[in-house]
Protein backbone atom coordinates (compact mmCIF):
# COMPACT_ATOMS: atom_id res chain seq x y z
CA UNK A 1 0.00 0.00 0.00
CA UNK A 2 1.27 3.98 -0.74
CA UNK A 3 3.84 2.59 -2.91
CA UNK A 4 5.27 4.83 -5.61
CA UNK A 5 6.22 3.25 -8.88
CA UNK A 6 6.98 5.11 -11.90
CA UNK A 7 7.14 3.41 -15.55
CA UNK A 8 10.82 3.50 -16.69
CA UNK A 9 9.84 2.52 -20.75
CA UNK A 10 7.39 1.43 -22.88
CA UNK A 11 5.76 -2.24 -22.19
CA UNK A 12 4.26 -4.40 -24.64
CA UNK A 13 2.32 -7.39 -23.78
CA UNK A 14 3.23 -10.89 -26.16
CA UNK A 15 0.45 -11.36 -28.79
CA UNK A 16 0.63 -14.46 -27.20
CA UNK A 17 -1.01 -13.37 -23.89
CA UNK A 18 -4.24 -14.43 -23.46
CA UNK A 19 -5.31 -12.66 -20.37
CA UNK A 20 -3.62 -9.58 -18.27
CA UNK A 21 -4.47 -9.70 -15.02
CA UNK A 22 -5.73 -6.15 -13.06
CA UNK A 23 -3.53 -4.30 -10.47
CA UNK A 24 -6.16 -3.70 -7.71
CA UNK A 25 -9.15 -5.62 -7.30
CA UNK A 26 -12.44 -5.89 -6.18
CA UNK A 27 -15.37 -8.78 -5.30
CA UNK A 28 -18.76 -7.28 -6.24
CA UNK A 29 -20.23 -9.81 -5.58
CA UNK A 30 -24.47 -8.50 -5.20
CA UNK A 31 -24.26 -6.36 -8.71
CA UNK A 32 -24.29 -3.21 -6.43
CA UNK A 33 -22.53 0.05 -7.66
CA UNK A 34 -21.75 0.86 -3.70
CA UNK A 35 -18.50 -1.49 -3.81
CA UNK A 36 -18.00 -3.18 -1.04
CA UNK A 37 -13.99 -1.98 0.17
CA UNK A 38 -14.06 -4.89 2.80
CA UNK A 39 -13.19 -7.29 0.30
CA UNK A 40 -11.11 -5.61 -2.02
CA UNK A 41 -7.86 -5.15 -2.56
CA UNK A 42 -7.73 -1.87 -4.25
CA UNK A 43 -4.27 -0.18 -5.54
CA UNK A 44 -3.69 2.58 -3.10
CA UNK A 45 -0.23 4.02 -4.21
CA UNK A 46 1.29 6.39 -6.85
CA UNK A 47 1.74 5.01 -10.35
CA UNK A 48 4.06 7.46 -13.04
CA UNK A 49 3.57 6.36 -16.18
CA UNK A 50 6.30 9.16 -17.32
CA UNK A 51 4.37 9.58 -20.44
CA UNK A 52 5.39 5.58 -21.44
CA UNK A 53 3.15 3.03 -23.39
CA UNK A 54 1.94 0.26 -22.78
CA UNK A 55 0.62 -1.89 -25.38
CA UNK A 56 -1.55 -5.78 -26.17
CA UNK A 57 -3.05 -5.46 -22.92
CA UNK A 58 -6.21 -8.13 -22.71
CA UNK A 59 -8.68 -8.55 -20.13
CA UNK A 60 -11.73 -11.17 -20.46
CA UNK A 61 -15.11 -11.40 -19.17
CA UNK A 62 -15.06 -12.65 -16.18
CA UNK A 63 -14.80 -9.63 -14.23
CA UNK A 64 -16.80 -7.46 -12.99
CA UNK A 65 -14.47 -4.74 -12.42
CA UNK A 66 -11.90 -4.73 -15.03
CA UNK A 67 -9.20 -1.97 -16.33
CA UNK A 68 -5.10 -1.64 -16.50
CA UNK A 69 -5.77 -0.64 -12.76
CA UNK A 70 -9.02 -3.09 -11.37
CA UNK A 71 -10.21 -0.65 -8.47
CA UNK A 72 -8.28 2.73 -7.64
CA UNK A 73 -7.76 4.42 -4.64
CA UNK A 74 -4.97 6.40 -5.56
CA UNK A 75 -2.70 8.49 -8.11
CA UNK A 76 -2.83 7.56 -11.67
CA UNK A 77 -0.76 9.72 -14.13
CA UNK A 78 0.88 10.00 -16.92
CA UNK A 79 0.45 6.64 -19.10
CA UNK A 80 -0.48 6.15 -22.39
CA UNK A 81 -2.75 2.78 -23.53
CA UNK A 82 -2.50 1.63 -27.06
CA UNK A 83 -4.06 -0.73 -28.89
CA UNK A 84 -5.83 -2.89 -25.62
CA UNK A 85 -8.86 -4.85 -25.86
CA UNK A 86 -10.08 -4.38 -22.33
CA UNK A 87 -13.34 -6.80 -21.71
CA UNK A 88 -15.33 -6.86 -18.17
CA UNK A 89 -19.07 -7.64 -17.02
CA UNK A 90 -19.74 -4.95 -14.84
CA UNK A 91 -17.29 -1.83 -14.54
CA UNK A 92 -14.93 -1.27 -17.02
CA UNK A 93 -12.63 1.41 -17.82
CA UNK A 94 -9.83 1.52 -19.92
CA UNK A 95 -7.12 2.97 -16.98
CA UNK A 96 -9.52 1.49 -14.45
CA UNK A 97 -12.65 0.02 -13.87
CA UNK A 98 -13.85 1.77 -10.66
CA UNK A 99 -12.04 5.27 -9.58
CA UNK A 100 -11.96 6.57 -6.36
CA UNK A 101 -8.65 8.65 -6.17
CA UNK A 102 -7.15 10.61 -8.75
CA UNK A 103 -6.00 9.39 -12.50
CA UNK A 104 -4.26 12.66 -14.38
CA UNK A 105 -2.60 13.21 -18.26
CA UNK A 106 -3.41 9.74 -18.92
CA UNK A 107 -5.32 8.30 -21.94
CA UNK A 108 -6.62 4.95 -24.15
CA UNK A 109 -5.49 5.45 -27.72
CA UNK A 110 -6.74 3.12 -30.40
CA UNK A 111 -7.90 0.39 -28.12
CA UNK A 112 -11.28 -1.20 -27.40
CA UNK A 113 -13.40 -0.91 -23.94
CA UNK A 114 -16.38 -3.35 -23.62
CA UNK A 115 -18.91 -4.21 -20.71
CA UNK A 116 -21.08 -6.91 -21.20
CA UNK A 117 -23.67 -9.24 -19.34
CA UNK A 118 -26.76 -10.80 -20.60
CA UNK A 119 -28.20 -11.95 -16.90
CA UNK A 120 -31.62 -10.28 -16.06
CA UNK A 121 -31.50 -7.17 -14.09
CA UNK A 122 -27.73 -6.87 -14.18
CA UNK A 123 -26.44 -3.50 -15.13
CA UNK A 124 -22.99 -3.16 -17.03
CA UNK A 125 -20.87 0.71 -17.19
CA UNK A 126 -17.88 1.31 -19.69
CA UNK A 127 -15.74 4.28 -19.80
CA UNK A 128 -12.51 4.80 -22.02
CA UNK A 129 -10.57 6.06 -19.01
CA UNK A 130 -12.76 4.58 -16.29
CA UNK A 131 -16.08 2.89 -15.79
CA UNK A 132 -16.82 4.27 -12.77
CA UNK A 133 -15.65 7.36 -11.35
CA UNK A 134 -16.24 8.68 -7.58
CA UNK A 135 -12.76 10.49 -7.97
CA UNK A 136 -11.10 13.03 -10.14
CA UNK A 137 -9.88 12.93 -13.74
CA UNK A 138 -7.94 15.37 -15.16
CA UNK A 139 -5.86 16.18 -18.35
CA UNK A 140 -7.35 12.59 -20.22
CA UNK A 141 -8.38 11.63 -22.98
CA UNK A 142 -10.09 8.11 -24.91
CA UNK A 143 -9.34 7.68 -28.76
CA UNK A 144 -10.60 4.33 -28.97
CA UNK A 145 -13.77 2.39 -28.99
CA UNK A 146 -16.28 2.07 -25.78
CA UNK A 147 -19.07 -0.60 -25.60
CA UNK A 148 -21.39 -1.63 -23.28
CA UNK A 149 -24.62 -4.06 -23.45
CA UNK A 150 -26.78 -6.21 -21.36
CA UNK A 151 -29.92 -7.33 -21.07
CA UNK A 152 -31.44 -4.55 -18.36
CA UNK A 153 -29.74 -1.85 -17.56
CA UNK A 154 -25.99 -0.46 -19.79
CA UNK A 155 -24.04 3.04 -19.32
CA UNK A 156 -21.18 4.06 -22.13
CA UNK A 157 -18.95 7.48 -21.81
CA UNK A 158 -16.39 7.90 -23.77
CA UNK A 159 -14.33 9.08 -20.85
CA UNK A 160 -16.72 7.87 -18.16
CA UNK A 161 -18.97 5.34 -17.79
CA UNK A 162 -20.64 6.02 -14.99
CA UNK A 163 -20.03 9.19 -13.02
CA UNK A 164 -20.95 9.39 -9.60
CA UNK A 165 -19.83 12.17 -7.54
CA UNK A 166 -16.52 12.54 -9.24
CA UNK A 167 -14.97 15.37 -10.46
CA UNK A 168 -13.56 15.72 -14.63
CA UNK A 169 -11.48 18.35 -15.95
CA UNK A 170 -9.61 19.52 -18.70
CA UNK A 171 -10.49 16.16 -20.93
CA UNK A 172 -12.02 14.88 -23.89
CA UNK A 173 -13.02 11.61 -25.91
CA UNK A 174 -12.60 11.39 -29.58
CA UNK A 175 -13.63 7.75 -30.12
CA UNK A 176 -16.72 5.53 -31.40
CA UNK A 177 -19.30 5.02 -28.28
CA UNK A 178 -22.10 3.06 -27.92
CA UNK A 179 -24.64 1.21 -25.67
CA UNK A 180 -27.52 -1.44 -25.78
CA UNK A 181 -29.65 -2.76 -23.37
CA UNK A 182 -33.42 -2.40 -22.78
CA UNK A 183 -32.71 0.57 -20.76
CA UNK A 184 -29.62 2.04 -22.78
CA UNK A 185 -27.79 5.44 -22.27
CA UNK A 186 -24.62 6.44 -24.08
CA UNK A 187 -22.33 9.89 -23.49
CA UNK A 188 -19.58 11.41 -25.29
CA UNK A 189 -17.68 12.25 -22.23
CA UNK A 190 -19.94 10.71 -19.89
CA UNK A 191 -22.79 8.18 -20.05
CA UNK A 192 -24.21 9.07 -17.06
CA UNK A 193 -24.14 10.70 -13.70
CA UNK A 194 -25.71 9.37 -10.26
CA UNK A 195 -26.22 12.41 -8.32
CA UNK A 196 -25.70 16.18 -8.34
CA UNK A 197 -22.64 16.09 -6.41
CA UNK A 198 -20.10 15.67 -9.45
CA UNK A 199 -18.48 18.54 -11.31
CA UNK A 200 -17.64 18.81 -15.03
CA UNK A 201 -15.12 21.63 -16.32
CA UNK A 202 -13.33 22.05 -20.06
CA UNK A 203 -14.79 18.49 -21.37
CA UNK A 204 -15.52 18.03 -24.79
CA UNK A 205 -16.23 15.57 -27.69
CA UNK A 206 -15.67 14.65 -31.17
CA UNK A 207 -16.52 10.91 -31.36
CA UNK A 208 -19.65 9.55 -32.91
CA UNK A 209 -22.20 8.21 -30.19
CA UNK A 210 -25.26 5.93 -30.45
CA UNK A 211 -27.59 3.86 -27.84
CA UNK A 212 -30.23 1.58 -28.68
CA UNK A 213 -32.91 -0.90 -27.16
CA UNK A 214 -32.46 -4.75 -27.56
CA UNK A 215 -35.69 -4.94 -29.43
Amino acid sequence: EHKKIKLVANIKCSEHTKQTIEIGDIRNEHQSYVLDETKSKPFKGTFNGMNHSITGIRTDYQKEVSGLFGVNNGIIQNVKLVANNINGKQFVGGVAGYNSGRIEGSCNIQGSVSAENNVEKNYVSAGGVVGMNNGTISRSFNQGSVSSKSFSSSYAGGVVGWNIAGQIENSYNGGLVSSQSNHSVAGGVVGVTASSRYKMENIYNTGSVSSRGNN
